[in-house]
């Protein structure tokens, strides 16, 4: 089914009361957000992130995930005018890795029966000063974090 936030597979029809935000990368963002409130925000690495959603969604609750989807956008070569060679090789190595982690952990959310939607990046990060404000969040965290955060505020 298609919706206005991305694409919703499901294998689980019941309401969840927790759901799980992840930004993929070499420094995971990882959010839990449990009956409309944040209650975890942690960058890990992508098996942390692995073990953590094979914990999470063990069947004794429906759990939704919400995974930032770099497949989604289109190609960003016209972005990178005017960067030379060796950093652009770089940043397109970079895309591509984000790009098959978001891949893998789609498909183990599904593999573990899980709700999912994905969602393209977006192109404006949120401080950490407006995050506070908008989530009510007060402890330290990264902008890896903050991003899985944004994916699930307020569900």
């Amino acid at each position: 089914m298609l919706t206005a936030s991305g694409n919703i597979y499901s294998s689980a029809f019941m309401t969840p009361t927790l759901f799980i935000g992840i930004d993929p990368g070499v420094n995971t963002g990882f959010a839990l957000s449990e009956r409309g409130r944040l209650t975890r925000l942690a960058t890990l690495t992508f098996w942390e992130a692995i073990a953590e959603l094979e914990q999470l969604c063990d069947g004794s609750r429906p759990v939704h995930v919400v995974i930032e989807d770099p497949n989604a956008h289109a190609a960003m070569y016209a972005r990178l005018d005017g960067i030379d060679g060796r950093k652009r090789t770089k940043i397109a190595q970079n895309v591509g890795s984000n790009k098959r982690d978001a891949q893998l952990l789609c498909e183990k959310v599904l593999l573990l029966g899980a709700q999912l939607t994905t969602v393209p990046p977006k192109s404006t990060k949120v401080n950490e000063v407006i995050f506070r404000s908008v989530s009510g969040w007060r402890d330290k965290c990264s902008q890896h974090a903050r991003d899985a955060g944004m994916l699930v505020l307020g569900r």
